[in-house]
């Protein structure tokens, strides 16, 4: 087991839950083991004893009020573990709503695990079974909505379990130190189809851990638990409970003692808690692992990192190496929003010399700068949001300097990896002059070299002129600059890669001249990081390559790579002499099999080409393949921000009703709008509710016909599509509301909340709170959308949740989980009002987790667009301002 992996998973164990949800991803029978949550505690609910079969109601006497429950209503209560909707035994949800077993190690505490003592610090053993008639009642944060089985097994030693599943079916394995309480998950995987799944996490004596089998819905089948559990010491270099660090050695007066402890200072204050990792072997790797818990008292929140921010309290460690070379440090947190810094001064945020920033709790951060012997760097744990603390593992590791490693280590100036002279760097890691031609345009020549031909080179600004500007990319006109020039010896893309000791800019020119637009610029980094550009390029052409600095201050050595790879039409990437290339050598299309424009066809023009309908249930239907990649802009609508090419199609409607205009996929940002002529500004109706490439949906009414557009929303966005048109007639089922219809949601389906005869149908109240309803997807091939529609009646829900655009009114809660990665798109409409909003969390009970919201303008015409990840669950919640009535969602996964 690897230190990371074991100081992640020990901060895994140590972190104390006191907020939010289950984490599960799903589980059976409307139940979320762990009992309800609230902001400030976590608690496990049992079914009182006097609960009866028949659905009876059950009050809570206690203080604090009352809590209503009703066994069988498929409602998960506050004291009830599951609900399934009846009060039926032997179905694994029971009449009194508790979790019962239908077989061995269904349910909690599991079944024991009895492991072998192969000395006196490991044990192993293993177990078979099978998942197959067994229930579905648990869920874990990385997946597992299917029947499981549980384990539990009792240590007799402090240390590390590894447990390897392996099954004939999609597994997904996890642990947790209570059964019943998901909030005390410290392992999950579900990283193959068929295994193994690996989990590793600390243990200590005499109290148990429980490992479950799980799968996805459906998924169910034999498996195998392999485990290893292996004694922890000191000395060992892994920081284990009981633990504040530990150097890999029981040596004293090193700043981490023989029994384990800290012995130089605090970490609650600068200079912090000194730590002298140190080998009598100057080649060998120097570690030390640190635990500690941002939360205790004495902790000030007074620091802050320059590029990174940090307003929560931190923890600070003096590390003082004792010889050259590069030091690498993870963090790993068991709180939200944690940050890593590294300085060369305490309390100075200027002489930072790198940061990082976690996105979530266990999210691993990890740095790596070069160091000097006897010169103390100080590392930072802390956190961006003042409320965010708790425990964290820091793993540390000093390599001693190696001169053509390719690492920049301290003591060196460059490190091309090698020890070749005239490259830029020598063969003592020493940078050497850069050329006089590098200071102006045209710069130094780059002679390419090798299959496919590149160079690479080492080189430094410091010394040279401030010569070239470029403020799309932050480049300030005071910095130092380098420049080279490369000549293309074929159609191609160019590659290239600065790796600076500096903030850097990077950009690129097709002449010396200053005020030519740059082909590409980038500058991603607020400090030092590597930047990449491509370009493409044509035979014959010269380019210019500048390195330049950020700020005036901003210069000395960098690595510069370039790349040559020639032109392949079809790949799906512009490359030198290609006019277009949409990843296909496909005629028609738009885009020829030689990567040239085709010649425009009839939706280039205005009047336009006539749309050609079939008949299809009780209206008709006509499908497009087309691109709009060698097509003009013809109409602009700035509603939706249509600007791009543009494909125009002409429809006839024999009779009055509705329009669904539906892109089912694109390479780009489509904008659908309708109107009667082209060359205006504005349209009868416009859609681009899905921002990013793929699918959009247009529904508009009819009464003759008119003008089709398929746009880009940008004057760039162009490409292929697929494009998909029907005519509804008017009355239920066209998807808008008439003629007294109290929902219509284009089908005639019952059982989705809008019946065939467009009346709202009984809520189930299963949306009425967190965590909400699960919507069931359609599609299933991976190249297909997923797609659903649902109408729920707001008016019978209360009003529990809100959004950063507002929702003061009823809502309602629904949660998603789909089998691809991709971009969800959902939208609201035939709402009974115009105040709705729609938004979205990755919790259902925290609107800290919001990633989403939009005020829905003329009775729903927009929606939101978020990327989401496969079997990972997803909450939308449909809201108003006022009261509510029916409301339609329409929802889409594009892959």
């Amino acid at each position: 087991m690897s230190r990371a992996a074991s100081a992640a998973l020990l901060v895994a164990a140590l972190v104390a839950c006191d907020a939010g949800e289950d984490p599960r991803g799903g589980g059976g029978f409307g139940g979320a083991d762990g009992g309800s949550t609230s902001s400030t505690s976590t608690s496990t609910f049992s079914t009182d004893s006097s609960a009866s079969s028949g659905g009876a109601s059950i009050e809570d006497g206690g203080a604090g009020g009352s809590d209503p429950m009703v066994c069988g209503d498929g409602t998960l209560s506050l004291r009830e573990e599951c609900d399934d909707g009846n009060v039926t035994d032997g179905d694994g949800c029971s009449a009194a709503c508790t979790f019962e077993s239908v077989g061995p190690g269904d349910v909690c505490p599991g079944e024991p695990i009895e492991l072998d003592a192969i000395d006196s610090a490991r044990r192993i053993g293993s177990v078979s079974g099978t998942t197959t008639m067994l229930a579905a009642q648990y869920g874990a944060t990385c997946g597992g909505s299917g029947a499981e089985r549980v384990y539990v097994y009792e240590p007799d030693v402090d240390g590390w379990l590894s447990a390897a599943v392996t099954a004939d079916f999609d597994v997904v394995a996890y642990a947790r130190t209570t059964c019943g309480d998901g909030a005390t998950e410290n392992a999950c995987s579900d990283v193959a189809l068929d295994g193994p799944e690996i989990l590793e996490l600390p243990v200590v004596s005499g109290e148990p851990v429980y490992l479950f089998v799980d799968g996805y819905a459906g998924d169910e089948g034999t498996f195998r638990v392999d485990v290893d559990v292996r004694e922890a010491h000191c000395g060992n270099g892994v920081a284990e409970p009981s633990e504040a660090c530990d150097d890999g050695n029981l040596l004293a007066g090193d700043g981490c003692s023989a029994t384990c402890g800290m012995e130089i200072g605090d970490a609650a204050a600068c200079p912090g808690a000194t730590l002298l990792p140190s080998s009598a072997d100057p080649s060998a790797p120097r570690h030390v692992g640190v635990l500690g818990d941002t939360s205790e008292a004495g902790l000030p929140s007074a620091l802050k990192s320059e590029a990174c921010g940090g307003s929560g309290a931190e923890a600070v460690h003096r590390l003082v190496p004792d010889v050259d070379g590069s030091l690498t440090v993870s963090l790993f947190a068991g709180y939200d929003d944690a940050v890593l810094y590294v300085q060369t001064s305490c309390d100075d945020a200027a002489v930072e010399r790198a940061c990082s920033k976690a996105t979530s709790p266990f999210e691993p951060i990890t740095l790596t700068i070069p160091v000097t012997a006897d010169d103390p760097v100080f590392v930072i744990a802390d956190s961006s949001m003042e409320a965010s603390a708790g425990p964290f593992a820091l793993d540390m590791t000093i390599t001693p300097a190696e001169c053509g490693n390719g690492n920049l280590d301290g003591g060196e100036t460059c490190d091309d990896g090698n020890l070749d002279e005239g490259d830029g760097c020598d063969t003592n890691c020493d940078a050497e002059s850069t050329p006089a031609a590098a200071d102006t345009c045209p710069g130094q020549a780059l002679v390419l070299s090798g299959s496919p031909p590149g160079a690479i080179l080492t080189a430094s600004t410091s010394g040279l002129g401030a010569d070239e500007q470029e403020p799309a990319c932050a480049a300030n006109p005071g910095a130092h600059d380098a420049v080279y020039s490369v000549s293309a010896p074929f159609d191609g893309l160019l590659s290239i890669v600065v790796d600076p000791q500096f903030a850097a800019a990077l950009y690129v020119r097709a002449s010396c001249d200053v005020g030519d637009d740059p082909i590409a610029c980038v500058d991603e980094h607020p400090s030092t990081g590597v930047e990449r550009a491509q370009v493409p390029v044509v035979a014959g052409s010269t380019y210019y390559v500048m390195v330049d600095g950020v700020d005036a201050s901003d210069n000395g050595t960098f690595e510069l790579a370039v790349e040559l790879t020639p032109s392949s039409c079809g790949n799906g990437v512009m490359e030198g002499g290609e006019a277009c290339d949409d990843g296909n050598v496909s005629l028609g299309d738009g885009c020829g099999a030689d990567c040239a424009f085709e010649p425009p066809g009839a939706a280039d023009g205005c009047p336009a080409a006539l749309l050609d309908f079939v008949p299809s249930g009780t209206g008709l239907m006509a499908t497009v393949v087309g691109s709009t990649a060698n097509l003009t802009n013809k109409k602009t609508v700035l509603e939706c921000g249509g600007e791009g090419p543009d494909a125009v199609y002409q429809f006839d409607a024999p009779f009055e009703g509705t329009i669904v205009a539906t892109v089912t996929s694109a390479s780009f940002d489509v904008t659908l709008s309708t109107g009667g002529s082209c060359g205006m500004t504005g349209s009868s109706s416009c859609f681009n509710s899905n921002h990013g490439a793929g699918y959009e949906m247009l529904r508009d009414t009819v009464e003759f016909g008119g003008l089709l557009f398929v746009d880009g929303a940008s004057a760039n966005d162009a490409g292929p599509f697929e494009l998909e048109v029907k005519l509804v007639p008017r009355g239920c089922g066209d998807g808008f509301l008439f003629d007294g219809e109290e929902c219509d949601d284009f089908g005639v389906d019952a059982g989705d909340g809008c019946s065939p005869t467009c009346t709202l149908e009984a809520n189930d109240a299963l949306n009425e709170t967190c965590m909400g309803e699960a919507i069931t997807l359609f599609g299933n091939d991976p190249a297909e959308a997923r797609t659903a529609f649902l109408t729920t009646d707001l008016s019978v829900l209360q009003d529990d949740e809100r959004g950063s655009c507002g929702g003061t009114g009823p809502d309602a809660v629904y949660r998603v989980t789909t089998d691809i990665a991709g971009t969800l798109t959902a939208s609201v409409f035939n709402a009974n009002t115009s105040d709705t909003r729609i938004y979205a969390r990755t919790s259902c009970i925290d609107p800290g987790t919001e990633i989403a919201c939009a005020e829905l303008e003329n009775y729903g015409v927009r929606g939101v667009s978020f990327p989401v990840l496969p079997y990972v669950p997803y909450y939308l919640i449909v809201d108003t301002n006022g009261d509510g009535t029916g409301a339609t969602l329409n929802l889409t996964v594009s892959p």
